[in-house]
């Protein structure tokens, strides 16, 4: 995965525990692609429920930006044929590049996952803040210019329309 802000520090990802029935641990992992593990999580598999998106939050990775990472979900403690495995939403369809996923039994396509970020400077976050305000105050006031011309424009049509001699 290719964060696109600096600040990674938390994955969303949506699992399935058929049953709820796989207990067993899961370990997620962020690392770089030469192998040097970055973020490590161990969490049990009675924490996932079944169609449930789970966070993995972790301290900040500081210049995550354009990077790309390699993010490592394994249940060590789970044998091949368990009949409740712990699965992730995935397409079979590599549309996403950076989402891709490379797996061990040869499936390729793409993974479901969301990136959040936390605020590397303060600096940053008002710019964040910033680009996210100002296009909703651009279209709030294109909305409130129509409205305003339309209330305004059916008055003065109304006004108008009354004052016709037909109409008396």
């Amino acid at each position: 995965m290719v964060p696109r802000n600096n600040g990674l520090n938390t994955v969303l990802i949506f699992f399935k525990n058929p049953n709820l029935g796989n207990t067993d641990r899961l370990i997620f992992s962020l690392s770089l692609p030469g192998g040097a593990e970055l973020r490590h999580i161990e969490i049990s598999g009675r924490n996932i429920g079944d169609g449930e998106t789970v966070r993995f939050q972790f301290p900040p990775v500081p210049d995550s930006a354009g990077i790309t990472y390699l993010l490592t979900i394994s249940t060590p403690d789970t044998s091949p044929g368990t009949p409740y495995p712990l699965s992730v939403a995935f397409s079979s369809v590599d549309a996403y590049l950076p989402g891709r996923v490379i797996s061990p039994a040869g499936m390729t396509g793409d993974l479901s996952f969301q990136l959040f970020y936390a605020p590397v400077s303060r600096g940053e976050l008002v710019a964040d803040l910033w680009h996210l305000f100002l296009p909703r105050v651009l279209s709030l006031h294109l909305f409130l210019t129509t409205a305003f011309v339309l209330i305004f424009g059916f008055r003065f049509l109304r006004f108008c329309i009354s004052r016709i001699p037909e109409d008396r």
